[in-house]
């Protein structure tokens, strides 16, 4: 299903949509949408869910929980010199011994840089890293952009500390400070009355985010399996329960 916002103040936008009404059907139906929040639905979605002039209609975006949960399953990865281990020491050990000094700077071939250097460092930059390391590698890469008009490009040596600095930064990125920097960062979520009360929890109130079946998300009040691990707990602890008094003493 598929929803389009149009410029209203656009006649040729508000006629393409007049064309579409159907008003042998819902004869009430106009393309005049004003400034309010009136929509236009098709009649094919307006008899699928029981829909009549003047119903009222409410769209929820799963936009934020799929970055909510993009941002989180980056911070399961180890940070990206480990993760991409190979890979990273092979681009950054050939960019250390590529540096070529000039009189007014430094130069790296074409075909190295290209090939060895920035095409292995993009394909890292693709991947679902952590944010901080995302800005990082591609200040790097921006930096690395490669020219195709020489046989070798040419860097300053402001550049070339540039360059230098983003991949020591990124081979000393600590993945549990930033980590606590991205959960940190991702502060709230806007959910409806009926889900706050569904979930019988209010504004403030720590949610967790598991992945379901289908792509979908599940939203619980608890850790994901904290009920489980609390009762094998209080089992353990009925059924040791004189060991554990004399271990306390």
């Amino acid at each position: 299903m598929q929803f389009h916002g149009i410029d209203t103040s656009d006649p040729a936008q508000v006629a393409g949509l007049a064309k579409m009404l159907d008003l042998e059907k819902y004869p009430t139906s106009t393309a005049d949408l004003g400034i309010d929040d009136r929509v236009i639905v098709s009649s094919l979605l307006a008899e699928q869910f029981g829909l009549q002039v003047g119903d009222k209609l409410r769209l929820y975006s799963t936009r934020n929980f799929e970055e909510v949960m993009h941002a989180y399953k980056a911070t399961e990865n180890p940070p990206v010199r480990e993760a991409y281990a190979p890979a990273w020491k092979k681009a950054t050990s050939t960019l250390a011994a590529a540096w070529h000094k000039e009189q007014d700077g430094f130069s790296i071939p074409l075909k190295v840089l290209r090939d060895d250097i920035y095409d292995p460092l993009y394909t890292i930059s693709t991947e679902n890293i952590r944010k901080p390391e995302q800005e990082l590698l591609n200040g790097v890469l921006v930096a690395l952009g490669p020219a195709t008009n020489d046989a070798a490009y040419h860097f300053t040596a402001e550049a070339k500390a540039g360059i230098e600095q983003g991949i020591a930064d990124l081979n000393a990125t600590d993945a549990e400070k930033m980590d606590g920097d991205i959960l940190k960062g991702l502060k709230s979520i806007v959910l409806p009355k009926e889900a706050l009360q569904t979930l019988k929890v209010s504004e403030g109130d720590v949610l967790f985010l598991t992945e379901a079946p289908e792509g979908s998300l599940r939203i619980t009040p608890e850790r994901p399996g904290f009920e489980d691990i609390m009762k094998v707990a209080e089992e353990g602890m009925s059924r040791y329960r004189n060991a554990l008094r004399e271990l306390a003493k």
